[in-house]
């Protein structure tokens, strides 16, 4: 479990496919790897990776198939940072949301303006994604516990507006339009109105049900 608020960038120094899957190294200052171990999760661009080697200051995994088609894992490359954060602890404070590390989709960055010393943002969401957000609700884009603005009715289309330390703690000031984004939803926003949409769906097949 994370929280979305990004620790630090990490930069990728080493990949390479192998049998379908992508082997991966990340770099990060050491302080963020003080005390884990094989086997532990951490999010990269919001993807939950469980850590099979690392040094000091370096991390390595392993993306299946499934994760690089389910993500955009895929599309970075030597020399790219990342977001970055270790699985909170119990007792740990969360400043962010309840965050999973199960991507729900990719979306695509449709335009970033600067605003000030921040940056207003329109997301693109696959299309069945659009259900669970709403406005002022949570959502996590690359790892990043945000606040949903505006939401285009007309199109699959969601507003971010960012502060200046999140463009400082994260990767979005490199990320350029039609960059593919991570994107998962809030969990408890997916169960309501799927329970909703499910008592509507009963109550319909029973009303059908009902003699003439």
């Amino acid at each position: 479990m994370y929280s979305g608020i990004v620790q630090t960038r990490a930069k990728l120094i080493g990949l390479e496919a192998h049998d379908g899957a992508l082997n991966l190294t990340v770099q990060v200052g050491h302080d963020h790897l003080e005390g884990v171990k094989i086997g532990a999760s951490i999010a990269l661009d919001g993807i939950c990776m469980t850590v099979v080697d690392h040094s000091d200051d370096t991390a390595s995994f392993n993306a299946v198939q499934a994760t690089i088609e389910a993500t955009n894992i895929g599309d970075r490359r030597v020399g790219d940072l990342l977001n970055f954060e270790r699985s909170l602890r119990f007792g740990d404070e969360n400043g962010g949301h309840a965050v999973s590390g199960h991507v729900y989709g990719v979306g695509r960055i449709a335009s970033m303006t600067t605003v000030g010393r921040g940056a207003h943002v329109f997301v693109e969401a696959p299309p069945d994604l659009m259900p669970f957000i709403f406005t002022k609700g949570f959502i996590t884009v690359d790892g990043t516990s945000l606040t949903v603005g505006q939401i285009r009715r007309t199109e699959p289309v969601f507003e971010l507006n960012l502060i200046p330390e999140t463009l400082r703690q994260t990767v979005f000031n490199l990320r350029e339009p039609n960059g593919r984004v991570n994107l998962e939803v809030d969990y408890q926003t997916v169960v309501i109105v799927q329970s909703i949409n499910a008592a509507i769906e009963r109550r319909g097949q029973s009303f059908d049900s009902l003699p003439d």
